[in-house]
């Protein structure tokens, strides 16, 4: 998400980014934040809803699909997430079921779609291309509903990512912006070194202060730097996988419905790959310590 530029750049480019960004990552906090208040999830199911269904759609328009890849690759993600849904709502085991039937199916029910067009390699590729877009977008957000549902730390903890993960975003842009020199990687030629250290240091910054004031969950401050350094990682990795699959697809965003950030996977590409990360941080914590 976060495409650095030169400081030559104008300022308006920051500008119109503060103008959108801020508002933006203010609702997502207010949305978790409400969750939190009220011990309910209305918040973030509505937001995992919003999340996964655009950038199912995303994705699919990206790669050019067609229309009924697209239907299918929204609907897809959308049945993950209410299948996760049900299994944090009781104690059955209802919930895993659905997810690997929708899984196991998956492959199958997008074969079926494209029973109606000429076979060939190009066919095959889309309906492969499908089955990655629902995997990239609805598992990491079923992984984001766990560690907000399912664990002790709970709607917190999905707090934590998101500052961590856009204040490493954020760090990046504005270090690379002002001080980038050296090339990070060819695939994202904006980005630079400097900006991808900057990043992780005021990511982990973030993430020292919320432990200070007790929000870290299980962590305490020296945890929570290690775990900011490696959640910050892995959005950055996210970030570039992002750049990699819009230059497949032979486009500048995944969308355009945010000025200066682009479409929904912009927004999103860092926390896709944090996300689980932290998941599987916490699970392992208690066997680690």
């Amino acid at each position: 998400m976060t495409d650095e530029v030169s400081s030559s750049r104008p300022r308006s480019a920051l500008a119109t980014r503060l103008t959108f960004g801020i508002p933006i990552l203010a609702t997502v906090i207010g949305l978790l934040a409400w969750d939190h208040a009220s011990s309910g999830f209305i918040g973030l199911g509505l937001l995992a809803l919003f999340f996964g269904s655009g950038g199912a759609l995303e994705f699919a328009r990206m790669n050019q699909l067609g229309r009924r890849l697209e239907v299918a690759s929204v609907l897809l993600v959308l049945l993950l997430l209410f299948a996760r849904a049900l299994l944090l709502r009781q104690s059955g085991g209802l919930g895993i079921e659905l997810d690997l039937l929708i899984l196991a199916t998956a492959p199958f029910a997008l074969l079926v779609l494209m029973l109606g067009k000429e076979p060939g390699q190009e066919s095959l590729k889309r309906t492969t291309a499908a089955l990655f877009g629902v995997l990239y977008v609805g598992l990491p957000l079923v992984c984001i509903l766990e560690l907000g549902a399912a664990t002790t730390w709970g709607i917190e903890g999905i707090l934590f990512l998101v500052l961590v993960v856009k204040g490493n975003d954020s760090g990046a842009y504005l270090v690379g912006r002002k001080w980038g020199r050296t090339p990070l990687i060819k695939v994202s030629p904006k980005k630079t070194r400097e900006g991808a250290l900057g990043g992780v240091v005021v990511g982990t910054a973030i993430g020292a202060v919320l432990a200070s004031f007790g929000w870290a969950g299980p962590f305490g401050i020296g945890a929570a730097v290690a775990v900011s350094i490696c959640i910050g990682i892995a959005g950055q990795l996210g970030d570039l996988v992002e750049s990699y699959l819009k230059r497949s697809a032979g486009v500048k965003d995944s969308g355009n419905l945010i000025p200066q950030f682009g479409g929904i996977l912009d927004l999103l590409d860092s926390i896709l790959f944090a996300g689980p990360i932290l998941l599987a941080i916490v699970h392992l914590w208690p066997f680690v310590q």
